[in-house]
């Protein structure tokens, strides 16, 4: 199952010189006013959709005064019995607050994303470099390209496929060796 996770420059450098995902790190979401509450710790977050990943990554930078800010998303195969979770967290923004039986898959379905408590390896893993919404060294389309992207959480919509093939296609996916 393809997932993936989205994170700032500054934890993906951490993610590429340790060599995995940690579950346990500082947060980036501790709270973000009326947005998003404080996730809870111990786990890898993970989605489904590019879109989800693009937003958590570009919403951690609202603390970042760099105006080359850039999202790296990593793109995650896991077997679909890779000891998943449901996001509780995620299901709680989506307004899901009935969830004591909630299956990981349910989760997915629900709200696009699961959890998992344990580090993932990189090694072999792809991953791609989008600008922040508030990046001004990339051009205008590229970085409104990325606010389209990031709109579609906002707005809890399914997804715009057309939208995540052109972000695909404009911005490649680099295979990690180590």
């Amino acid at each position: 199952m393809i997932l993936y996770h989205g994170t700032t420059l500054e934890h993906a450098e951490k993610i590429f010189q340790e060599g995995k995902i940690k579950c346990r790190i500082e947060r980036n979401y501790k709270g973000y006013g009326d947005v998003i509450d404080g996730t809870t710790d111990g786990f890898v977050y993970l989605t489904r959709n590019l879109h989800t990943a693009y937003f958590y990554g570009n919403i951690a930078l609202s603390d970042v005064a760099d105006k080359k800010s850039y999202v790296y998303i990593f793109k995650i195969d896991l077997p679909d019995e890779g000891g998943f979770e449901p996001d509780y967290d995620e299901l709680k923004v989506w307004g899901i607050r009935d969830t004591e039986n909630i299956t990981a898959e349910e989760s997915l379905e629900r709200c696009g994303a699961v959890r998992i408590s344990k580090d993932i390896n990189i090694a072999g893993m792809e991953y791609t470099k989008l600008p922040g919404t508030f990046n001004f060294i990339e051009d205008r389309d590229a970085v409104n390209l990325c606010r389209d992207l990031s709109a579609i959480q906002v707005n809890k919509e399914n997804g715009d496929r057309a939208l995540e093939e052109e972000i695909e296609n404009r911005w490649k996916w680099k295979k990690i060796d180590k």
